[in-house]
């Protein structure tokens, strides 16, 4: 469907991006709490959990906050959303990936911006792993495996992650 991925960084203006992340990074932003990040490794389930806002799902948009994401839209030529959702991981003493998974059991690309910058990474299935650095943009066939994992020197990892066509 596409390449392996896509690495770009500063992919928003800065007068795009700071919004977002300031934002994101708010106490008023509202994050609902998820006990489980992927189901397939209850090994890890103490370190498992994550926050969540949906911003668009079903063919609604689910946010007050859903037009600060125009630019990125733009910049991707998308043709249609299928899923946005901001993910917030609590940073862990130890690094742990949370396990393979695939967004969409359907062909369409994945996005995946990096909202603060930490040791936490996307893996691949091929084993690429993609740091999180702040306005990074990865660019990927999301309806293949990949899994996150956690960071170890900030307190969150924030990321954005959009599924589309």
């Amino acid at each position: 469907m596409m390449m392996t991925h896509e690495v770009i960084d500063n992919f928003l203006d800065e007068s795009e991006f700071k919004p977002l992340q300031s934002l994101l990074m708010s106490k008023s932003f509202a994050w609902h709490y998820e006990k489980k990040v992927v189901a397939v490794n209850s090994s890890i389930d103490n370190h498992n959990i994550y926050m969540y806002h949906i911003m668009y799902e079903d063919l609604n948009q689910n946010s007050p906050h859903f037009n600060l994401l125009r630019p990125i839209f733009h910049k991707l030529r998308l043709k249609a959303l299928c899923r946005v959702k901001c993910n917030f991981y609590p940073g862990t003493s130890t690094q742990v990936e949370h396990g393979m998974h695939k967004d969409f059991n359907f062909p369409h690309y994945g996005a995946l911006l990096s909202i603060n910058t930490n040791n936490g990474y996307t893996k691949l299935e091929d084993g690429t792993k993609v740091d999180s650095v702040a306005n990074r943009m990865l660019l990927f066939d999301s309806s293949k495996p990949h899994t996150s994992a956690t960071c170890t020197d900030q307190p969150t990892r924030i990321n954005i992650n959009i599924n589309y066509f």
